[in-house]
């Protein structure tokens, strides 16, 4: 068996069988949208057992990141950077992998609570009182999860992927994956721009133009309170 030979079976080789350079934005796209589902059903799962254990109460919390679907884009854009991640390191071993998960799991979620308390005043984990934490944002043993997760999504769970996108005609494949990106872009925006209006009104901002007037009518706090349960509101002065 040859060095190289040896060196390609360091990652799923058969992911990288594309024919064409659309298969990478609907595989995009699907990976994207599966990695959004598991998210928020692993946090409603993960929070069900946590409540059970330490309280004996058994309550299924949103988790949801976005208003329409049951999708965590913290997580969909997460497989998505593996995604990318493999495609251009595709001979890493596992342990490679791991490390890089361990990293892009680390500063996704930090930036991204970061940029939550910026954008839309609100914190929705805060991991101060957690042992090895990182400013609040993430922890080392959850960086380590994050690890885990990325080596099972590559050698488990993308196999599985391109196994299902390979069974959807050509045709079909194109035009599905576009309606469906075209939904989420519209998802994440509608949104950001819903919730970002919320912090406004918390504020006693009046609306400024037809956009805000529109979320305050079909997106008002009682709605957005639902949908977003965990998200907390934050004092700038106070972070």
């Amino acid at each position: 068996m040859s060095e190289k030979t040896k060196t390609q079976k360091a990652a799923p080789k058969r992911l990288f069988e594309l024919e064409r350079r659309k298969d990478y934005f609907n595989l995009g796209v699907l990976i994207f949208t599966i990695g959004s589902i598991f998210g928020t059903y692993y946090e409603q799962i993960f929070m069900y057992v946590t409540l059970y254990i330490h309280q004996g109460i058994k309550l299924w919390l949103p988790r949801s990141g976005l208003i329409y679907g049951p999708l965590s884009p913290i997580y969909g854009t997460g497989a998505l950077l593996v995604f990318i991640m493999i495609c251009r390191w595709r001979n890493k071993k596992w342990y490679e992998y791991f490390v890089y998960g361990f990293f892009i799991g680390g500063v996704l979620e930090y930036v991204m609570a970061v940029g939550q308390e910026l954008l839309f005043g609100t914190r929705s984990w805060d991991y101060s009182d957690k042992y090895l934490n990182i400013g609040g944002k993430t922890t080392i043993p959850y960086m380590l999860v994050w690890g885990a997760i990325v080596v099972a999504f590559i050698y488990l769970v993308f196999p599985l992927i391109f196994k299902l996108y390979k069974l959807i005609p050509r045709k079909i494949g194109d035009i599905v994956f576009k309606i469906l990106a075209i939904f989420l872009i519209f998802d994440i925006l509608i949104s950001g721009i819903a919730v970002y209006r919320q912090n406004l009104r918390r504020h006693g901002i009046e609306p400024r133009n037809f956009i805000e007037r529109y979320c305050d009518t079909h997106y008002p706090d009682d709605l957005l309170n639902g949908i977003y349960e965990n998200a907390v509101p934050v004092e700038r002065n106070k972070q």
